[in-house]
Parts: structure tokens; C-alpha cells; sequence
């Protein structure tokens, strides 16, 4: 029952926050150009400085976890393969496999996976869970990039991909936060002011975001591919992921971000 209301307590409000936004749109007080707006600018602002913040200060000897990014890196590709067989068993349509796939390997990781972890573990460093970012977010892209192209008859650029890449903010603002940290720049105080108050605003402006995104009309026509996507990436990607990542001893900050 703990467990149960600690679970609650910690994704109640990231709810709320998509409710939120997803009433101001149905209010009119956004439309679909404002949400794109919008969402670009605190992607690139505040979601990257709320990862620099994290790494910069964390104990870097804590938060280079190599098992738990392997761990991650491996079980991520494993669920995309199990994705593929499934969304070529349920599609008929080979242009829907792709977005069926990718709505099944990936997750929100770069929404909740720093205020989940730190949400399960109150105080806790969550430097890993941002460096884990930086390797799991591009994977994510990657994959979807050249499964969406795939299925849709395009040809993969690996040139493209690489760009991509070596431009992914969240890679670069991870990097600089280790940078700072082994060279042992330590910013002034308005400046970590700055950043501080602008990396609390991104968890709760990016799901406000994401909320004013939902569309409610194409449940109906997609309910059996909706509901088998749903039902593999909550329950039956948790229910052997977690209790691997635990018998494989890993707990604390490092078993939220696995969770999250």
C-alpha cells in the first residue's frame, strides 16, 4: 500500500499538469501553432538547462554509471525488437508498423525521467538519470527515425542521422555539464540562479505542453492497435524490465530512472 500511494503521489502531478494543458487548448487560449511555438523554445531553453543543471552537480563519480547506461542501452534495443514482431503481427496497414512500433520501445524519458527518479527518491543525485538521457533520447531518435523510413518506403541518410545527432541539445548540454565538472568551473550565483529557477520551470511547462498536444477523435478507428501499445509499454515492458533490473542489484536513483 506504500508503495501504491508513493507511485500515486509521484505521477499525480505530472498529470495535473498535462490536464492542464490540455484544458487551455480546449479554452481556446492555445491553438495547434502555439503549442509547436512553444514547445520548441522550452525544449531548447529550459529542458536543456534543467539536464546541464542535474549533471553539473552531481558527483560525477556517481553519475557515470556504465552498468546502469548498458543495462538501459540493451534493454531499450531488445524491447525495439520485440516491437517490430509485434506491430507486424497486428498491423495489416505496413505505413502503420512504424508508429505503432515506436509507440511501443519508446517513453516520455526526456519529459519524467528526471522529476519521476526524483520524485521516487526524494535528494537523491539525479546526475545519472541526465547522463542516461543523453544516451537513451538519441537512441530513441535514431531508431525512429529509420524505423518511420523504413516502413514508409524512404531511404535512411546515416549522414543525416549522424547530424542529428552531434545536435541533439540534450547531448550537448549533458556534455558541458561533465565538461565543467572535470575542469571544476563553478558558476556565480546569479547565473546559477538563473539556471536553477529556469530548470525547475521546464518539468512542469513541458508537460503543460504535451497535454495541450492530445487529440481524443482517432481512439475510436485505432482502438485495438492504441490498446495493444498501451497494455506492452505499461505493463508487459515493466513487468520484465523491473524485476530483472532488481534481481540484477541495482536500486536507489538508478532503479527510479529504470522505472522511469
Amino acid at each position: 500500500m506504500e508503495s501504491l500511494r508513493l507511485s500515486f503521489n509521484a505521477v499525480l502531478p505530472l498529470v495535473l499538469y498535462m490536464a492542464a494543458g490540455y484544458l487551455a487548448r480546449c479554452l481556446g487560449m492555445l491553438n495547434e501553432k502555439d503549442v509547436l511555438r512553444f514547445n520548441k523554445a522550452v525544449f531548447h531553453f529550459f529542458l536543456t538547462v534543467s539536464l546541464f543543471r542535474s549533471v553539473y552537480s552531481s558527483d560525477l563519480s556517481v553519475a557515470l554509471d556504465m552498468r546502469l547506461i548498458l543495462f538501459c542501452f540493451v534493454g531499450v534495443l531488445a524491447v525495439i525488437a520485440v516491437s517490430l514482431l509485434i506491430a507486424r503481427k497486428i498491423c495489416p496497414e505496413r505505413g502503420q508498423r512504424g508508429v505503432v512500433a515506436q509507440g511501443i520501445f519508446r517513453s516520455n524519458f526526456v519529459l519524467i525521467g528526471l522529476p519521476l527518479a526524483a520524485s521516487l527518491v526524494p535528494g537523491g543525485d539525479t546526475g545519472p538519470i541526465a547522463i542516461l538521457s543523453a544516451v537513451v533520447v538519441p537512441t530513441y531518435n535514431v531508431v525512429a527515425v529509420v524505423v518511420l523510413s523504413v516502413y514508409a518506403g524512404e531511404k535512411v541518410k546515416p549522414g543525416v542521422l549522424l547530424k542529428k545527432i552531434l545536435k541533439n541539445p540534450l547531448i550537448i548540454s549533458s556534455l558541458l555539464g561533465i565538461l565543467f565538472l572535470l575542469l571544476e568551473i563553478r558558476l556565480p550565483t546569479p547565473l546559477m540562479t538563473t539556471i536553477n529557477a529556469m530548470a525547475n520551470a521546464a518539468t512542469p511547462m513541458m508537460l503543460f505542453l504535451l497535454g495541450a498536444f492530445f487529440h481524443f477523435d482517432s481512439l475510436r478507428s485505432h482502438g485495438k492497435q492504441l490498446a495493444v501499445v498501451v497494455v506492452t509499454r505499461l505493463i508487459l515492458v515493466p513487468a520484465v524490465m523491473l524485476p530483472l533490473a532488481r534481481a540484477l542489484g541495482f536500486q536507489g536513483m538508478a532503479f527510479a530512472g529504470i522505472v522511469a
